[in-house]
């Protein structure tokens, strides 16, 4: 990356480590907020106490899992593999690959990474004609916490992917999808059927765009916004530390005023977020903004799900890859090549959405778990002392 291409690489060095450490100080402080909230949320909100053993909880997530799968094969979805090691990485702001190093027959090195999500070559497939498509794989981040309740560096993801399916179409699926597995936990733990927490699906779809959120909590109005860049000086207002960049203002106030209202009881989305926190997603005006076609499932405060009205422009796909590759490289992390291949595919699949979910954090929380490492047979923190 050449120098000058961004002006915050043109700033002198006792500035560039100043905002740096700003940075990093404010991002701790908001995971920290949010792991201690999060420990109480689990405490006080996971209120079915299950006595079960390791092989009773496993054999749950094996049920669970297989149940999952033929949902989705019911519903019309072609189950699709795809490859864990793959010769380029997503290459996102705020996700670090793992690096792989292996060799072939004749001694040829390759270099590779281990996959995040299956997200870039599932939609190959959908660019290919494929219309409904789901995937149950494993996936790796590192720099995940072994210790954190609801991390690990190797976990399960579910994810689906629709053509024709726009935002609230997808919405509706994954509530679907919740329901029904929810279900299956109550009937699997049939001692707990009157148990208020497992008590079947909810009739009703609860969803919040960001902006009725920051409205109702925090009296922050974006339509009175010019830019997002509004957002740090309402953060600095609120009394958070001055230099915060839009991303972390917005993050800072969200964990801090807006989680700790969530419904404990009640699975519900949140929508529609700013364009700095779009990721693939494409994005729509309301008003002078720019927001992200996105949503995030929630569910005993546990973010579960992730999903987009996915982006369809090759030309913005590679622009936004270019700008996390900016943040990557002003904040001294690795730089990546992108997948010219995926990037070329973004343009044939217009007017599709995409989930992906947390299998083992589904499983945590259905059998009354309180870390994701009860329902993983080897945890990282076990395996790697």
């Amino acid at each position: 990356m050449k120098k000058g291409q961004n002006w915050e690489k043109n700033l002198k060095s006792p500035q560039r480590i100043r905002r740096t450490i700003i940075l990093t100080l404010c991002a701790l402080w908001a995971l920290c907020e949010k792991s201690q909230k999060l420990s109480a949320n689990m405490k006080n909100s996971l209120k079915i106490e299950l006595n079960m053993n390791r092989i009773e909880i496993l054999k749950f997530r094996s049920a669970l899992l297989n149940e999952i799968r033929q949902w989705f094969i019911q519903e019309g979805y072609t189950e699709v593999t795809t490859p864990l090691c793959v010769p380029y990485c997503s290459g996102e702001a705020y996700i670090e690959p793992y690096s792989v190093e292996f060799r072939d027959d004749r001694k040829n090195t390759y270099s590779g990474y281990l996959i995040s999500s299956p997200e870039m070559y599932m939609k190959r497939l959908l660019a290919e004609g494929f219309k409904k498509i789901f995937q149950i794989c494993p996936c790796y981040r590192s720099g995940e916490s072994f210790t954190s309740p609801l991390h690990n560096p190797e976990f399960t993801m579910v994810e689906w992917y629709q053509m024709e399916c726009d935002l609230n179409q997808s919405i509706k699926i994954t509530k679907n999808l919740f329901d029904h597995a929810k279900q299956f936990a109550q009937h699997f733990f049939p001692e707990k059927n009157k148990n208020q927490e497992l008590s079947g699906s909810d009739k009703s779809l609860s969803k919040f765009s960001v902006q009725e959120l920051f409205n109702a909590w925090t009296n922050i109005d974006f339509s009175k916004f010019d830019t997002w860049n509004d957002i740090c000086n309402a953060a600095t207002k609120k009394g958070y530390p001055p230099g915060l960049s839009p991303d972390n203002a917005f993050y800072t106030i969200f964990l801090n005023e807006i989680e700790p209202h969530f419904d404990k009881n009640t699975p519900f989305f949140v929508y529609n977020y700013p364009e700095f926190q779009a990721a693939w997603a494409k994005c729509i005006s309301i008003g002078r903004l720019q927001y992200g076609c996105r949503y995030e499932l929630y569910y005993n405060g546990v973010e579960l799900a992730n999903g987009y009205e996915e982006l369809c422009s090759s030309q913005d796909q590679k622009k936004r890859f270019n700008n996390d590759q900016k943040i990557r490289d002003i904040e001294g992390r690795p730089v990546y090549e992108p997948d010219s291949e995926f990037i070329e595919c973004v343009d044939k699949i217009s007017g599709s959405s995409g989930t992906a979910l947390g299998f083992d954090r589904l499983a945590m929380l259905l059998c009354g778990a309180s870390a994701i490492q009860d329902v993983i047979a080897f945890p990282a923190g076990k395996l790697f002392k």
